[in-house]
């Protein structure tokens, strides 16, 4: 069996946290997706039956990038999937924060109300460490191909 180096086995670290994160979260929604489309609803930026398909096909999406993370064929799908999933997060919580909304984010199904800086920092980082995945991968799939 072959020893991983250190420094691999601390950068499998975020993308353990964001399969985590992913895999809890969609599990969570699955478990209730009428209160993720209530949160949906809450946000008031897309209609009734945009928020009943995004409750039911989103959770599915975020277990199945969960589950792409932790193979090393499709994990840089996932990390596709994972960037503009992160971005539409964001969306959703500027457009709250800017209009004063005091709702739950819905972002593991049920929670506080009021969209706090935590909600933000785990959108944001996420969306860094997708991007930062994917532009290590681009740049690893470039480099072998100069040699």
């Amino acid at each position: 069996m072959e020893r991983k180096p250190f420094a691999t086995i601390v950068g499998s670290i975020p993308r353990l946290t964001v399969t985590a994160m992913f895999a809890f979260a969609g599990v969570a929604k699955i478990a209730d997706p009428g209160t993720f489309q209530l949160a949906l609803e809450n946000y008031q930026l897309v209609s009734r039956p945009y928020t009943y398909g995004i409750a039911l096909v989103l959770p599915f999406l975020e277990v199945v990038v969960a589950v792409a993370l932790l193979t090393s064929r499709f994990r840089l799908a996932a990390w596709l999937l994972v960037v503009p999933i992160s971005l539409g997060f964001l969306v959703f919580l500027g457009s709250a924060s800017f209009r004063g909304l005091d709702i739950s984010c819905g972002c593991f199904g049920t929670g506080a109300q009021g969209i706090g800086l935590i909600d933000w920092l785990r959108a944001g980082g996420t969306l860094a460490v997708a991007l930062f995945a994917v532009l290590t991968a681009l740049k690893s799939s470039l480099d072998g191909q100069g040699r």
